[in-house]
């Protein structure tokens, strides 16, 4: 299967569809990216991005197929964290390995795109099957943020977005150890801080970073730093030039600018 898709990054219309098929606010979905999901969707090759978990392949196969994976370093039957391919050419080359044995069950294995989705998650997010949700991946960006939202939407999420239960939300999206990760504050934070938009008590380095939904004068000293069209809001093609900045300069490739970044820019509020 060719995994090449089109390398198209989020844009607003893609926001506006997701909080109409969850019935929430924009300012609400846009939070759930920006903490949740993945800075970007595709790798430099405009494969999607994803995260092979070996325990998610040994329990999609059985007898003679899991003995064959399990023989071959490809599946183990518990999660063991931290044993991953570090690059996503090696990531690929693993899930060439595991759809060699079984094509479907190889494609539930993987997280997938900006929303870390599972394949095996097909169904509760509304395909038919693991290749039909990858081949949505590779659409775009929207594509995975489609995805997403049919997860949300899958686990019955939709509702705790809609009254911005966050302690509900992050316990049904990330499990019970959201608490300690503070997810839930996070994507408080991340939601009013989308909400109040550009108003005076608008803050967009309240949580130390500039990332998608930030606006003022800040945004506008980034973008002219990396050559992106100075509007002073920070949106999806703000998020590739940084993207590519970081990528250029060996950083880690999130789209959002906090310290490291920013010095790396000589950017006088992380000077």
């Amino acid at each position: 299967m060719n995994f090449v898709g089109t390398g198209r990054t989020l844009s607003g219309e893609d926001f506006a569809r997701a909080a109409t098929l969850i019935g929430c606010e924009e300012a609400a979905i846009r939070a759930v990216t920006v903490v949740e999901a993945r800075g970007q969707g595709f790798d430099a090759k405009n494969r999607p991005v994803i995260l092979p978990e070996p325990h998610v392949l040994y329990r999609n196969l059985k007898g003679e197929e899991r003995a064959r994976a399990v023989n071959a370093g490809l599946a183990w039957s518990s999660w063991q964290p931290g044993r991953y391919p570090a690059t996503q050419d090696a990531r690929y080359d693993q899930l060439g390995r595991m759809t060699a044995i079984n094509l479907e069950a190889g494609l539930k294995a993987p997280s997938w795109g900006i929303g870390q989705v599972l394949g095996e998650n097909a169904e509760l997010c509304g395909f038919k099957s693991a290749q039909a949700l990858v081949e949505k991946c590779m659409e775009s960006e929207g594509g995975q943020l489609d995805v997403m939202v049919g997860f949300i939407v899958g686990k019955g999420l939709g509702s705790k977005l809609r009254r911005k239960d966050w302690a509900g939300f992050a316990h049904g999206y990330n499990g019970a150890a959201y608490a300690k990760n503070q997810y839930d504050l996070k994507l408080d934070r991340a939601y009013r801080r989308l909400a109040i938009g550009a108003s005076a008590a608008y803050d967009p380095l309240a949580d130390g970073l500039l990332s998608v939904g930030d606006k003022g004068d800040v945004v506008k000293v980034l973008q002219i730093a990396i050559g992106a069209h100075a509007d002073g809001d920070f949106g999806p093609m703000t998020a590739q030039k940084v993207r590519d900045f970081q990528r250029e300069h060996g950083l880690v490739v999130d789209g959002k600018v906090g310290k490291q970044t920013g010095r790396m820019l000589n950017l006088d509020y992380w000077s």
